[in-house]
């Protein structure tokens, strides 16, 4: 059914329409791809080797392979230099000048770690959480590479999502249902704050200012705010973790600074923040949406019917994330929605996981059919 505006969401999935009417989610109105047309045995991508474009290897809102032949790659970050990325099924993790010219081959930082899957860069190092059945890790390399690593924090059962400031790197801690944190200098893991068993397992993380943006994985997952400085204090006796009735009480009051700022989202995954709003994207009922910092009112749908959206980033115009099922899609549509819905910008993207954007270029990773190594690409378009 075609949209004629967007829609705030109203617990028990329905929505409030412009009119302020509660009426079903429909079908997303999309303007047409912005990608050019291809090939049915294209890739979906622009083979830019041989470009005539003026704007050279990467034309204007084109997608260009910069990296083929990928071993499922997932996280991926920026800084000013160089686009970073994790392989997941050979644990490697790679770099690639951002200046180069696509399908230049890129370096390898570091390789056979466990399942790496997020990955965060300062300066010096990069992050990135390493996942195993018996030893999960969050594992420091130098952005120099040589294949050197050490092991920053060990025993973090099923670590996500991570992120990194001027002192600390910060992660959510997936099976024990809390987010850690620790020194970059030196020093020992502490928890920042954990998470009721019913709310899920903590799972994306953003950061703006003092304050740490956390998704939580569940039918009955939330969206907390919590500033980066601890307030965790284990029950007396127990194994770290306090009950579901503290965490309740703590949540609706606010106390100990947690606060869930949209609650009842079924099975939130990636969150990107500015200044102004926080926004998700949640895999089950294939909504990206977006709220106030301050959480008031209820979310607003930027869209809704994706197939499984993932990773989400954000510039100052635009919302960006990836459909992961499916076909694959990289899709946009402007901070506060649009009536005419979301742009498909990057089609045939299979297993489109997570991107990243300084908002000149926007960077994703496809992890490829699934069913041999080696069938996924990291992916990058030139905004402006």
């Amino acid at each position: 059914m075609a949209a004629s505006g967007w829609w705030r969401v109203v617990p028990f999935g329905l929505s409030i329409g412009l009119a302020g009417v509660a009426v079903a989610s429909c079908g997303e109105d999309v303007r047409a791809p912005v990608a050019p047309e291809v090939d049915a045995g294209d890739a979906g991508v622009a083979d830019t080797r041989d470009a005539a474009d003026a704007s050279g290897d990467f034309p204007l809102l084109k997608p260009v392979v910069i990296q083929d032949k990928q071993n499922h790659p997932l996280g991926i970050a920026l800084d000013s230099q160089f686009v970073y990325w994790i392989n997941n099924k050979d644990g490697s993790v790679r770099k690639l000048a951002r200046d180069a010219k696509p399908l230049t081959e890129a370096a390898t930082l570091v390789s056979g770690m466990a399942s790496p899957e997020r990955l965060a860069v300062d300066g010096t190092h990069v992050y990135f959480t390493s996942l195993s059945v018996d030893a999960s890790k969050v594992v420091r390399a130098p952005l120099t590479g040589g294949g050197t690593f050490d092991v920053f924090a060990l025993g973090e059962r099923d670590p996500r999502d991570i992120l990194v400031d001027a002192t600390h790197v910060y992660w959510t801690n997936n099976r024990d249902r809390v987010v850690r944190r620790q020194l970059k200098a030196s020093g020992a893991a502490e928890t920042v704050f954990d998470v009721a068993s019913a709310d899920g397992e903590p799972w994306g993380i953003a950061q703006f200012a003092d304050k740490l943006y956390v998704t939580t994985y569940a039918v009955g997952g939330n969206i907390y705010e919590h500033p980066k400085t601890p307030s965790f204090v284990p029950d007396a006796g127990d194994a770290g973790a306090s009950d579901a009735a503290t965490d309740a009480a703590s949540d609706a009051s606010g106390a100990g600074g947690k606060r869930a700022i949209a609650i009842a989202q079924d099975t939130a995954l990636a969150v990107a923040v500015d200044a102004a709003n926080v926004y998700w994207t949640v895999k089950n009922t294939g909504f990206v949406l977006q709220i106030p910092r301050t959480g008031s009112g209820s979310p607003l749908v930027l869209a809704d019917k994706q197939s499984a959206p993932l990773g989400i980033a954000i510039d100052d115009k635009y919302v960006y994330w990836c459909t992961n099922g499916g076909e694959g899609q990289l899709r946009r549509v402007k901070i506060g929605g649009d009536p005419a819905g979301s742009t498909v910008l990057a089609e045939k993207q299979t297993a489109c996981s997570y991107v990243v954007t300084d908002g000149n270029f926007v960077y994703w990773t496809t992890e490829g059919p699934g069913t041999t190594f080696f069938q996924g690409s990291v992916m990058a378009m030139r905004l402006k």
